[in-house]
């Protein structure tokens, strides 16, 4: 996974595998918050900033 496989909408950001086992690529979401206070795509935005 690349940071062009990522794309940020804001709320969420939707995540491509391209290059799989099965040669389908896959898709799947991360969202903004989880069970409260952990957010998954704060810590991947802190990371892009680097």
């Amino acid at each position: 996974i690349a940071i062009d496989d990522i794309d940020d909408k804001g709320s969420f950001q939707i995540v491509k595998i391209s290059d799989t086992k099965t040669n389908r690529e896959r898709t799947f979401t991360i969202p903004d918050k989880m069970n409260g206070e952990f957010n998954p795509a704060e810590i991947y935005r802190k990371y892009e900033a680097l």
